[in-house]
């Protein structure tokens, strides 16, 4: 009853806003827009941003070009890529850089669409105005903003789970199979969407009740969802021996295990461990602004008693799910908890509601509240930067060490990840396969234990390694320090690099192996 009031209380509201109530999808295309210019305004588009969005573009580059998947490499969540690879096929263009800024772009495209299903969802829960608020809080979010920049994989997963639960969530009780569709395709994107199988069909079950017919139907709907996956995994299974999905559960259940020995005191430890973790990353994801609206909004949404918040909170768990794992590595990546920020944005919108109900001036609250989330949100990002300059630095020293270099030890250098970038910079033709300019052999790991020098270089040469990258900026073993800082003592060993020789800012030293 005193949640019924609280919607009366909103609607009512919503004579303030007559215009936005009247034209409620006028509203948020002027908020998608204002979206792409934030995006835009933040995009550089002569910057390569490295690391995951790379081989995804290597892998849409070569299904765009031979019209099949490839079989001398498998990625483990191959639906991104072969998305982007529709649009590659498409696209005419010599410079790799196009290709890249096509993938960003799209991506952006794709980040600012999910506003369309998650006012839908907000709709359930709240009035149609709010619901636009909550389009609002999630679009402009500056973490959101800045992970559809670089072509990841993360805004289209995003957009199939939002579309996922608002078709779940829609009085059509034959609509849901269209849910189905959305959630094999996310199993498709990322491995986490197997998880959104479960939300599925306890949402379903809240929704109609537990009867054998709901039961039967809870069935059909997975034999769907296992039907679509079935083509991609029997792909990955032929290449590679593995689906990537059902696989990768059993894998990380048996690494857990491995890592905890079974041991209940073990595995309250590694759990309690990576709750602290998860608190950690949620508490920042709160800033700058969310910690406004989220903490309030998840007790008046909690107030009360109404079965139909479980259909808020079931999918929360269920997605939290695959982060808490994650944390138990651990993978420290505030990504992993990006596909529940659309639902804490549907909570906070209840705190939007509270301050709206509790204060005289109705629109300056929602337009300082608009205000609060833009210019925090456009603060945020400004303090944040992009390291642009290290990236110019860090393409510069990745086309040295390409030139310079054969089989190099790895170390955790952020430079590495501009290696394949730099060798696409380099190409005077373009688009090629990505066999013409990926070297998967070029770095390499010392999987051995050594406890001295003469041990070290033993085991190099027996790897076959020829040169070192000492990162300065990094924290190296002691092994290496003490070779680097005594290389002159050291006749195997010969600098043929130094940044700081060189005019640059950021440290590192490259140094020849003569065996």
């Amino acid at each position: 009853m005193v949640e019924k009031n609280k919607i009366l209380k909103a609607k009512k509201s919503e004579n303030y806003f007559s215009i936005i109530t009247k034209y409620p999808l006028l509203t948020l295309l002027l908020i998608g827009i204002g979206a792409i210019i934030i995006r835009l305004v933040f995009f550089q588009n002569e910057i390569i941003f490295p690391g995951d969005n790379i081989q995804y573009f290597k892998y849409g580059m070569d299904v765009s070009l031979t019209g099949e998947l490839p079989t001398s490499y498998v990625q483990q969540n191959n639906g991104w890529q072969l998305f982007i690879s529709i649009f590659f096929h498409f696209f005419e263009s010599k410079n790799f850089l196009d290709y890249m800024n096509l993938q960003s772009y799209i991506s952006i495209v794709i980040s600012t669409l999910t506003i369309i299903p998650l006012y839908f969802l907000a709709k359930k829960f709240t009035s149609s105005s709010f619901a636009l608020i909550t389009t609002i809080l999630f679009i402009f979010e500056p973490r959101i903003i800045e992970n559809s920049l670089v072509g990841v994989t993360d805004p289209l997963f995003i957009l199939l789970i939002v579309t996922s639960l608002a078709l779940v969530v829609h009085k059509n009780k034959f609509i849901i199979y269209g849910a189905c569709i959305t959630i094999g395709l996310a199993c498709i994107v990322r491995t986490e969407g197997l998880f959104l199988i479960p939300t599925l069909c306890t949402m379903f079950l809240i929704k109609n009740k537990i009867t054998k017919i709901n039961i039967i139907q809870c069935v059909i709907f997975i034999i769907i969802i296992y039907l679509i996956i079935l083509p991609f995994s029997m792909q990955r299974i032929e290449n590679s021996g593995d689906d990537y999905l059902v696989s990768r559960i059993i894998d990380s259940s048996s690494i857990f295990s491995e890592q905890t020995q079974n041991e209940p005191n073990q595995i309250f430890s590694k759990i309690g461990e990576s709750f602290y973790i998860f608190t950690g990353f949620f508490g920042r994801l709160m800033i700058p602004y969310l910690i406004i609206f989220v903490p309030l909004g998840i007790i008046l949404f909690l107030k009360g008693k109404n079965k139909q918040k479980l259909l808020l909170i079931v999918p929360v768990f269920f997605m939290i799910l695959p982060s808490l794992y994650a944390y138990t590595v651990p993978a420290l990546d505030s990504r992993y908890l990006f596909s529940i920020l659309p639902i804490l944005c549907i909570f906070g919108t209840f705190a939007c509601m509270k301050y709206f109900q509790n204060f005289k001036y109705k629109k300056l609250i929602v337009v300082t509240i608009i205000i609060i989330i833009i210019f925090s949100s456009t603060l945020f990002l400004i303090y944040k930067d992009n390291g642009t300059e290290n990236q110019k630095e860090f393409l510069e020293f990745a086309k040295i060490i390409n030139k310079n270099t054969d089989i190099i030890l790895y170390t955790p250098t952020p430079i590495f990840n501009y290696l394949e970038a730099a060798e696409l910079l380099e190409l005077k033709e373009f688009p090629v396969m990505s066999s013409y300019y990926a070297d998967p052999d070029s770095v390499q790991s010392i999987l051995e234990s050594y406890s001295n020098i003469e041990d070290f270089f033993i085991l190099m040469e027996k790897r076959g390694i020829t040169h070192i990258i000492f990162d300065e900026e990094i924290d190296n073993s002691m092994i290496i320090k003490e070779i680097v800082e005594n290389y002159e003592e050291n006749k195997n060993l010969k600098k043929i690099f130094d940044s700081q020789e060189n005019g640059f800012d950021y440290k590192i030293k490259i140094f020849e192996i003569k065996y």
